[in-house]
């Protein structure tokens, strides 16, 4: 049997509670239906017909997560400081940044955030977002509905 447990594959759960797993040794899919919270916890291994073992993590977050390493800027609404930030990740509903002034945020804020994406365009985002999760020099915040980025962002998203 053979066992590739190097990495963890992360594998998205729609809002049906739907995933689908795919073998890296040979390409065979199998949906799983009905994965529950209980299976969200930690990492699961799965044994394909093939021999190829390996693990996987259900995540069941609304929108995909992008890893990126992009520098950028925030401010709290109402101060006109500007920070320094790094985007470690970015979705279609927010993004997650590390900035040495993330203490000076708490949860709930509401930030506007400065960057540009690695695109072909270079393109510029700015966005106002909420603060969600605050943890040692890391925040995530969810972005403020504003539809003028939305395809930006998405097709980014795809690339």
């Amino acid at each position: 049997m053979k066992t590739r447990e190097v990495t963890i594959k992360r594998i998205f759960v729609d809002q049906k509670g739907i995933a689908i797993v795919v073998c890296d040794g040979c390409g065979r899919t199998k949906k799983i239906s009905k994965v529950d919270s209980k299976m969200m916890v930690k990492p699961i291994l799965v044994s394909c017909p093939c021999g190829n073992s390996f693990r996987v993590m259900f995540d069941a977050r609304r929108h995909y997560r992008k890893p990126v390493n992009l520098r950028g800027t925030f401010r709290i609404v109402g101060d006109e400081r500007l920070y320094p930030m790094i985007v470690e990740n970015i979705s279609f509903s927010g993004l997650g940044f590390r900035s040495p002034f993330v203490d000076n945020l708490k949860l709930g804020d509401k930030i506007e955030v400065h960057f540009r994406l690695d695109d072909i365009q270079n393109s510029l985002i700015e966005r106002v977002a909420i603060v969600r999760h605050l943890s040692g020099h890391f925040a995530g915040a969810e972005f403020v509905e504003d539809r003028a980025y939305d395809k930006i962002i998405n097709f980014y998203l795809r690339q």
